[in-house]
């Protein structure tokens, strides 16, 4: 057992708390945050994806779950934060 072990729920709750941390400092920072993020998260995961299917190694299928959580956690927050909450992107307005 690693020193670190921590499940996916964890890893994605964990991602979820710091993005939401930053978008509560400051929301045009935390957008562009998690714009990027999202986008270097999901450009990882179908690299990795595509080069797997070119050829085969001996990763695990739970490296493509992380990995999923890296850009699934900044669109949630994002979406969160534009749609759920009023006022979410208040600095388009200005």
């Amino acid at each position: 057992m690693a020193l670190f072990d921590i499940g996916l729920i964890e890893a994605f709750l964990i991602q979820v708390v710091i993005y939401v941390l930053i978008y509560i400092a400051d929301s045009y920072v935390g957008f562009l945050i998690c714009v990027v993020a999202g986008s270097i998260g999901m450009a990882a995961f179908v690299l990795s994806l595509l080069f797997e299917w070119i050829e085969r190694s001996n990763i695990t299928p739970k490296y493509y779950w992380y990995l999923m959580t890296a850009f699934v956690a900044p669109i949630v927050v994002m979406l969160m934060f534009i749609f759920v909450l009023p006022g979410g992107t208040d600095w388009m307005g200005q």
